[in-house]
């Protein structure tokens, strides 16, 4: 009964995103993801036509093999575009692949405007904040931080570091309520594009076009 409470717990806490293994610290960690054959020259086989137009879409749950993906072609397309246009729809991910993606953005010179549509949920809406260049939502974009961190993790372990940077990233690249601190627990705020933009999540409302 124990075993099955706690799966529950943690399958909420993640909000249902991927399916892991629970550590001995009782931390559900991501599945293992073979990525090596993914590779640069695989990805233009199929995505050729929008990199050639600087852009990028995340439309499923982020894990190893999206945040790969990604990641790779940030770097193809550095410094052979103005900008990078990347479109983030999705209900969420794993902590860290979306700082993988994330450190990538801010390791290129070529700057990344990014794009709210459909849902944009959890890990979408970390990589939303962080973009390096503009930041939008389509007006009917449904834009959902999700505040999940452990609220006492053990000092000097990594989900300490990891709140440590969750919390520094949201202080510095928006505005949110100072009563939505600590950012721990299990919650999810709903935002309207206007919601979010108020809160210094998002520069622009857009129109489709």
């Amino acid at each position: 009964m124990y075993k099955i409470v706690l799966f529950l717990i943690v399958w909420l806490f993640f909000d249902g995103c991927g399916s892991g293994i629970v550590n001995k610290n009782g931390y559900l960690m991501p599945p293992k993801i073979d990525t090596s054959s993914i590779t640069m020259n695989q990805i233009l086989k199929h995505d050729k036509s929008e990199l050639s137009k600087g852009i990028i879409n995340i439309d499923s749950v982020i894990d190893a093999k999206v945040a790969k993906e990604v990641n790779l072609k940030l770097k193809y397309l550095d410094g052979k575009v103005d900008n990078i246009n990347l479109y983030v729809n999705t209900r969420g991910g794993w902590l860290k692949d979306t700082f993988s993606i994330i450190d990538t953005m801010h390791s290129i010179s070529t700057p990344v405007n990014v794009y709210a549509k459909g849902l944009c949920q959890s890990a979408g809406v970390m990589i939303l904040i962080n973009a390096t260049g503009k930041r939008y939502a389509f007006k009917d974009a449904k834009i959902v931080p999700h505040f999940n961190r452990p609220s006492k993790p053990t000092i000097n372990t990594q989900a300490y570091f990891d709140n440590q940077k969750f919390e520094n990233m949201w202080r510095n690249k928006t505005n949110i309520p100072a009563s939505w601190y600590p950012l721990t627990g299990n919650r999810l705020i709903r935002l309207t594009p206007q919601d979010a933009k108020h809160h210094g999540i998002i520069d622009e409302v857009i129109n489709p076009s």
